[in-house]
């Protein structure tokens, strides 16, 4: 009897979508009740979707999120729904955030209460989905911190996503969906370990700045170096000041944490020369220009770097909406679906507003758990 299935649906009525999906779980299934079922769905169907996924499975824990695309390694679409039903081999144990906007700290017994369900803390991950646009992703790591790190459970998760016409996105944690929260399941995988990744599509170029003027809680950076911030990444990048909003997408920032950089996307280049960000910079913060690199060749680099470190069962994958707008422009979202398909055992992926990986929030990047 197989471990999970991953199922996915592309049919243009959301209500057979959703009964493809269960037919193919419960088939899989032989009789077993899933202990974990994760999801997405496009966010105009999801809150409807979460509710039934609760009514048809009981005693599973069911965690999802909207996303702008659902890919999967049974298939991909803008508009399908993909679900990964996990039979055996795992313990679970989950909960919520509220609040998240300004006071999540305040919900941390949740997480507290999660912890105290496992049997034991070896081999376990908390996979987590919270909602866009409250600019909350680091108040949220923040708590998980307060009680995972010293517990030695790493966080691997992600903002959610939508269609661009859309301002609020959605989470669920056993058929209830919010748009201001944070739901976490943590997972024990009995059969081995599980082991985390993330890979950057952006290299380093030779231009450095200091953050000298920020607005964390805006996430606005207003000078580099003592200069217009603006000014400062064009001049690096040599166009003007009034071109740069049409080509800074092109340009991420990197933060710097050792030999570790984390992305931060642009949102927004205002008319008085201050840059909004989809991840906070901190004062003093030192930050490296980004450019696009080989994607071939970093999935093979990533490809290799997981195959040496070991065997995989199956994998949940985080690809940022900004690099699933890349590769659809650029035609190739089909071929990084294959890759992960040939690559990583049966996955579900889910493509948000960012990504989050030991604490740190971060855009543009792929994160991967893969199970042993």
């Amino acid at each position: 009897m197989v471990r999970q299935i991953v199922c996915f649906s592309e049919k243009s009525d959301s209500k057979k979508a959703f009964f493809d999906i269960v037919s193919q779980i419960k088939d899989a299934g032989e009789g077993r009740k899933p202990s974990l079922i994760v999801f997405c769905a496009p966010y105009i169907t999801f809150s409807d979707c979460a509710n039934d996924f609760k009514q048809f499975f009981p005693h599973s824990v069911t965690i999802g999120m909207s996303t702008f695309v659902a890919f999967s390694s049974a298939g991909f679409s803008k508009n399908g729904m993909a679900a990964m039903a996990i039979f055996e081999g795992i313990e679970v144990s989950e909960g919520t955030l509220f609040e998240v906007s300004h006071y999540p700290m305040r919900h941390k017994e949740s997480i507290e209460k999660a912890v105290s369900r496992l049997s034991s803390l070896n081999n376990t991950i908390c996979l987590e989905f919270t909602t866009a646009f409250q600019n909350c992703e680091e108040l949220v790591q923040d708590t998980y911190r307060a009680v995972l790190e010293k517990e030695g459970i790493p966080i691997f998760g992600g903002t959610a996503g939508a269609a661009p016409e859309f301002t609020e996105t959605y989470v669920s944690l056993n058929g209830v969906s919010y748009t201001e929260a944070s739901v976490f399941v943590l997972i024990k995988n009995l059969n081995g370990k599980i082991r985390l990744y993330k890979e950057n599509i952006f290299k380093p170029t030779k231009h450095f700045f200091t953050a000298t003027d920020v607005d964390c809680d805006e996430r606005t950076v207003y000078e580099y170096d003592n200069t217009t911030a603006a000014e400062a990444i064009a001049s690096a990048i040599q166009v003007s000041v009034e071109e740069l909003p049409n080509i800074i997408g092109s340009y991420p920032v990197g933060r710097i944490h050792g030999d570790i950089i984390y992305i931060t996307d642009t949102a927004k280049v205002w008319p008085d020369g201050r840059i909004t960000y989809y991840a906070r910079i901190y004062n003093r913060t030192r930050l490296v220009l980004l450019e696009a690199d080989d994607v071939d060749k970093v999935w093979n680099e990533t490809a290799m770097r997981v195959h040496n470190d070991g065997k995989v069962s199956f994998s949940l994958i985080f690809n940022c909406l900004g690099r699933s707008t890349m590769f659809f422009n650029k035609g190739k979202f089909k071929d990084f679906n294959d890759k992960l398909s040939r690559e990583y055992g049966s996955f579900i992926g889910f493509s948000g507003y960012g990504e989050q990986l030991n604490y740190e929030h971060q855009n543009q990047t792929l994160i991967m758990a893969v199970f042993e």
